[in-house]
């Protein structure tokens, strides 16, 4: 429960970042200080929490300020979480893993889960590089996730390319999760996925940082929720030029929801805005699993124009586009 996403997300930049890291945490600054609009898909989540959820007075404070939860379009703000983001932005993520902040958080995750968190857990705390599961594609490769999940999900893609149905893994949608994917005109790409296990994480604050604490991961992997959901990169392996990034969360459904669409767009050559399939009917959205997707089919560096994306339209998503 460590939270880990500060060093990971360094470590990335320090392998493969290219702008500077103190101009990629402004923006989220400023968003934590001056506030950004709460979105459809998040009030109704928090919507849908029932009241005991909200115990915590410091959540309480900025989640359900006047009593109710946050609607659409209401502003959340989060001053405390600013200030430590200005920090890691001025000094670098051992702000956050070293030094009386460092004390600050191991202090209070530890009244938050009851235990004694020693300050060294934060200074120890290092993010692992592991290999991805690879599925050849041609003369293009999709990269999965190591270990376990990759390997699960590689056999997945086989039968679905084979126009196979895979065996079901229960048909929860777990809304715990975000994905996110981004490629740029060098011909990188990212996939990312991230979760606090829970809607609202354990639903406490750690002490007054402004964090809220995760929950602990699940113990089971029987319902396909033990990993949030799947990223994947698809690359041109002779050129080193990405082709596609796939996000699928929402646990072994927004998965299997985020390979489908990448089969179609990857394999079968079906253009984005079709590769989830026809738009749903007018009426409740019956979410599948929340997924969203580049598709370069001649390269993010090559031909950078003929870049798509979508949004699984069975769930809420955005997708943006620009050149800098």
């Amino acid at each position: 429960m460590i939270p880990g996403a500060v060093r990971g997300m360094f470590a990335l930049h320090a392998r493969y970042g290219r702008l500077q890291w103190a101009a990629l945490l402004l923006p989220a600054e400023r968003l934590a200080r001056f506030g950004n609009a709460v979105p459809r898909a998040f009030a109704s989540q928090i919507g849908a929490l029932p009241g005991e959820v909200f115990a915590d007075p410091a959540l309480r404070r900025f989640l359900a300020p006047d009593g109710k939860p946050l609607g659409e379009g209401d502003m959340l703000r989060q001053t405390e979480l600013s200030t430590i983001l200005a920090g890691i932005r001025v000094r670098g993520p051992g702000e956050f893993y070293t030094g009386d902040l460092a004390k600050v958080l191991a202090d209070g995750l530890g009244k938050t889960v009851g235990i004694d968190v020693p300050v060294s857990a934060f200074r120890s705390y290092r993010p692992k590089w592991s290999k991805s599961e690879v599925v050849d594609i041609g003369k293009n490769e999709l990269h999965l996730p190591g270990g376990p999940l990759g390997e699960k999900a590689s056999a997945t893609w086989r039968l679905l390319a084979e126009k196979r149905v895979p065996a079901a893994s229960g048909g929860k949608v777990a809304f715990d999760s975000a994905g996110f994917v981004a490629t740029d005109l060098s011909g990188g790409a990212v996939s990312c996925v991230v979760t606090s296990n829970g809607t609202i994480g354990a639903a406490r604050m750690i002490g007054a940082s402004g964090i809220i604490a995760a929950a602990p991961p699940p113990s089971s992997a029987s319902d396909g929720e033990a990993f949030p959901g799947l990223p994947m990169v698809y690359i041109n392996k002779p050129l080193k030029d990405a082709r596609g990034a796939v996000a699928g969360s929402g646990g072994a459904v927004g998965a299997l929801r985020a390979l489908s669409a990448a089969v179609n767009a990857f394999s079968r050559d079906i253009p984005a805005d079709k590769a989830f399939g026809p738009p749903p009917k007018p009426g409740p959205r019956i979410s599948k699993g929340r997924a969203n997707f580049i598709f370069c089919p001649e390269g993010a560096r090559e031909e950078p124009e003929l870049c798509r994306f979508a949004t699984d339209p069975t769930g809420h998503g955005l997708a943006v586009s620009a050149a800098f």
